[in-house]
């Protein structure tokens, strides 16, 4: 019963309503990805200013840029 469906035959999805703590569990994962995302993102633009600062004063030049 719990094993894949036969060849050939399709399966049916039954919904079943969630229980209460579901929806709250699903909205505490996405504030925690945008939290994390967030940090990411923070930490990302401080290292690339961190970084170019360093060049500068190393080599009193201006950082390589892409182009």
């Amino acid at each position: 019963m719990g094993g894949p469906p036969p060849a050939g035959r399709l399966s049916t999805v039954r919904f079943q309503e969630q229980s209460p703590g579901k929806g709250r569990s699903m909205l505490r994962k996405i504030l925690w990805n945008g939290l994390y995302a967030g940090f990411g993102a923070v930490a990302t633009l401080g290292a690339r200013r961190a970084a170019s600062s360093i060049w500068r004063i190393a080599t009193g030049e201006e950082p390589p840029t892409k182009k």
